[in-house]
């Protein structure tokens, strides 16, 4: 049996804006996968809205 904390959690978060991508990073920055999602048609990568290269 698999412990709790052996298990990366993954959040998804809904709505790209300002304040989403804020919770976006915080929650990778916590060590999650996240999975970001919002209704326009751009696609975004957290890597770049982090202002990672």
């Amino acid at each position: 049996m698999r412990r709790v904390l052996d298990v990366k959690p993954c959040v998804a978060v809904v709505g790209a804006g300002l304040i989403g991508r804020s919770w976006a990073i915080i929650f990778a920055g916590g060590g999650c996968d996240v999975a970001l999602y919002d209704v326009s048609s751009r696609l975004f990568r957290l890597d770049r809205i982090a202002g990672q290269p």
